[in-house]
């Protein structure tokens, strides 16, 4: 949400009677410190707590960053959270980050057997990212994926700039933060 929560504030203070956008911000801070909670338990490599903090919201879920649970383990190289992610929530398996990569994409320019672990627990290498590269390329050309997330400012960086639109009164229910690629966090492989 960089930049934009003064915006969303504001859009709170315009609406102080919206229950709904007061739930879904509730909501929603509570789900974002539930993921940072799970993130910092892969950072310290504790898997006791992270089965304790997972279920299906989390693993769906991006950080401010953009980033998932899963890609966050392969990052990390945590080859048995990879493991039990994915195999505890095989629908997280091919979810896709901001920049439209999914874990595999970062698990391919790994010298590690994540990027196996993956394909054997269902993930898709022909799933391409917004530069239209698949894990598969990546897995190819390494170097790919590295000289593209060197060049300029970060892809997850670029890539978070909200819509201007990002609260439809009309549409209470389903109050939603867009960015430029899709929801911030739902679970469809649109993301």
């Amino acid at each position: 949400m960089e930049g934009k929560s003064q915006q969303i504030w504001d859009t709170v203070a315009q609406n102080p009677t919206n229950e709904a956008l007061a739930r879904y911000v509730s909501e929603f801070k509570n789900l974002q410190s539930r993921l940072a909670s799970a993130m910092d338990a892969i950072e310290k490599n504790n898997m006791k707590r992270l089965r304790q903090l997972i279920d299906d919201d989390v693993v769906r879920a991006r950080n401010p960053k953009g980033m998932r649970l899963l890609h966050f383990a392969v990052l990390k190289e945590r080859h048995e959270m990879v493991e039990l992610i994915a195999k505890e929530f095989p629908n997280a398996v091919n979810l896709t980050d901001q920049v439209g990569r999914t874990a595999c994409h970062y698990a391919a320019a790994q010298s590690n057997a994540i990027y196996d672990t993956l394909i054997d627990l269902g993930a898709d290498p022909q799933i391409p990212d917004l530069d239209e590269f698949s894990a598969e390329a990546f897995r190819r050309s390494p170097d790919r994926l590295r000289h593209t997330a060197s060049t300029g400012s970060s892809p997850a960086i670029l890539s978070l700039s909200t819509d201007d639109e990002f609260y439809d009164p009309g549409n209470e229910a389903h109050f939603h933060i867009s960015f430029r690629h899709g929801p911030y966090f739902e679970g469809d492989n649109k993301m």
